[in-house]
């Protein structure tokens, strides 16, 4: 049972990094279905299988929502199916993995799987050896905002167990990844745990590092150019026209803000998972788009993702995404007012979800419910202790 456990643990947490690999035969096959799938089995197998009431209702719910959604909306049933599918198979999954192991457990060795994830990213990028982009570290991941928002967690998690060489490593590597989504994570590792009214005094000690911070995000050429650029462009919500010289990471996220609300505005209730794609045909053609993107064949960037998951829930589900993000940002700013153990694993999370919000929109990437069970159970624990208290 014991190499079962292991196999389970390593396997499980080399999946969650394995976006990069994938194979075709007939289909694209990802190593991160098999894996899930092989694994899944072998729960069943040793009777390891269990399925949480709370959970099930979730998904009972949201396939409820999107069947009227395809009914009214008459976006194509396929499109909700495989959501439905993606996200079941994936959230189960992983529920059992950690009723099963156990959630310290896993996410201490996800934490040192980070770490030497980030020594092969260093080596790679001092070697010059690359899957993306040479000027950029991103290790074996596709692309440097996959990496960062990957092992944030992980660096946060050193931090405060105060493995101050593990933590430098991994800051290191966000670094020269130069990805404006890292410099965010690491500008919110910084805040975050201080908004408790009793460290407000100490406040002044993070001072000089903030300004070091700052000055340093505004020599970085990558960060500056998008976050000006992305200023000026958000009179698209008006004049409904963009400016040319917008850069396409900006374009992907106004023109889904302006779509994701554009189809909130008209449909509170939200229109059903997968509806994004029909959504997006319905509005996008409102706006004019700058000419060099659209010879680049990139005027339709993250039309299934939405750029957001915050977006996508909220063109999807409407005021119910805005109620579970509520609840979920509410859980994630109470871990900050408690010192043990469980809540350093669940602070170190938030940073995760506060960025999935703002960036990538898909419902069910590799790490996703790793990352959120771990999360869950974290809480659930702490709950436990302080009834005991």
């Amino acid at each position: 049972m014991d190499i079962i456990n292991k196999f389970l643990k390593y396997s499980s947490i080399a999946a969650i990094f394995s976006e990069a690999i994938s194979f075709h035969y007939i289909i694209d096959l990802k190593l991160f279905y098999i894996i899930i799938i092989v694994n899944t089995l072998i729960l069943i197998w040793i009777k390891a299988i269990k399925i949480n009431i709370y959970h099930l209702f979730l998904i009972i719910f949201i396939t409820i929502h999107g069947f009227f959604g395809t009914l009214l909306f008459r976006y194509p049933i396929q499109s909700l199916i495989a959501q439905i599918i993606g996200i079941s198979v994936s959230s189960i999954y992983f529920y059992n993995l950690f009723k099963h192991i156990g959630y310290q457990s896993l996410f201490k060795s996800y934490s040192y799987f980070s770490l030497y994830i980030s020594i092969i990213g260093l080596f790679m990028f001092f070697t010059g050896i690359t899957l993306w982009d040479a000027n950029r570290l991103h290790g074996l991941l596709n692309e440097p905002s996959r990496y960062v928002i990957l092992v944030l967690p992980a660096l946060y998690y050193f931090f405060k167990h105060k493995n101050y060489l593990l933590f430098l490593i991994l800051l290191c590597s966000i670094i020269l990844a130069q990805s404006s989504i890292g410099y965010i994570g690491i500008l919110l590792l910084i805040i975050l745990p201080n908004l408790k009214i009793r460290t407000i005094k100490k406040l002044w000690f993070l001072l000089p590092l903030s300004i070091v911070f700052l000055w340093f995000l505004s020599k970085n050429e990558n960060f500056q150019i998008r976050y000006n650029q992305t200023l000026d462009a958000i009179s698209v919500f008006k004049t409904k026209k963009f400016d040319e010289r917008l850069n396409i990471s900006s374009y992907a996220l106004l023109s889904n803000a302006f779509i994701a609300f554009n189809n909130f505005t008209d449909h509170p209730f939200g229109t059903g998972l997968g509806s994004y794609k029909t959504a997006y045909d319905r509005y996008i053609t409102q706006l004019q788009k700058p000419s060099y993107i659209i010879k680049l064949g990139q005027d339709d960037i993250n039309r299934e993702d939405a750029n957001s998951l915050f977006l996508r829930m909220l063109s999807d589900l409407g005021v119910f995404g805005l109620l579970i993000i509520g609840y979920f940002i509410f859980l994630c700013f109470k871990s900050f007012n408690l010192s043990s153990k469980e809540s350093i694993i669940a602070q170190s999370l938030v940073i995760y979800f506060l960025l999935k919000l703002l960036r990538q929109g898909h419902y069910f990437p590799q790490e996703f419910y790793f990352f959120l069970w771990a999360f869950i159970f974290s809480n659930i624990e702490l709950n436990a202790k302080l009834k005991h208290i």
